[in-house]
């Protein structure tokens, strides 16, 4: 009986003397990171993409067509005010791709230098790869036209034609467009994705409009 405490009690002695060793070890190793300048990498959450984040039964599907993509506009598409850093031109353009895409257009994410200022950094819109007379173009939007989410705010009747006359977003080359002197810019893109898994993860916490309505 007393050599089996005795070999328990040299055990445990042991046992605690490895447990010891191994935590200075590890400090040791700790230490020697830091000295080197090493940090510990802490992970970003990740913002998750539901599978069925297309899903084509959610609007009533229209035909690829440059005449029904304007009505389409011309409808409430669902875009909210735009709040810098939260709910900005990217999350807009990934909420407009999303919802055009559920209405049966091939929709796209472009990102690039802000077609009216370059100066001032990155901005995202959209481009619709849709058909008119018989001809396949592409067709840019801009996502953060006020024109989506203030038409009941300040009803004039320079708004009321506007919108009459034009669609809101579509920038085209015409004189009565608003977007005509930046036309050509907004073909300058320098990146365009076809869908939002297409978005490096890096970047998608900028796209995450679905965070910002949780």
């Amino acid at each position: 009986m007393r050599r089996k405490a005795v070999f328990f009690i040299l055990v445990l002695s042991l046992s605690l003397t490895l447990t010891s060793c191994t935590s200075k070890f590890e400090g040791f190793l700790d230490a020697i990171e830091k000295s080197l300048g090493r940090r510990e990498k802490i992970e970003e959450p990740k913002t998750l993409i539901s599978k069925n984040y297309y899903k084509k039964d959610k609007l009533p599907n229209r035909p690829n067509t440059y005449s029904n993509l304007k009505k389409f506009l011309k409808s409430r598409v669902g875009l909210s005010g735009y709040n810098i850093n939260k709910y900005d031109c990217s999350e807009m353009s990934a909420f407009l791709e999303w919802r055009l895409e559920d209405a049966g257009f091939d929709a796209y994410i472009a990102e690039g230098p802000v077609p009216w200022d370059k100066k001032k950094g990155l901005h995202a819109w959209i481009f619709v790869w849709t058909w008119k007379n018989e001809q396949r173009i592409w067709v840019p939007i801009e996502a953060a036209d006020p024109r989506f989410f203030d038409v009941d705010e300040g009803v004039t009747t320079g708004k009321i034609l506007s919108r009459w006359l034009e669609t809101p977003g579509v920038v085209t080359g015409s004189k009565f467009n608003q977007f005509s002197k930046y036309y050509l810019q907004y073909f300058k893109y320098d990146h365009l994705y076809s869908s939002i898994y297409d978005i490096p993860e890096s970047k998608l916490h900028e796209y995450d409009w679905w965070n910002v309505f949780d």
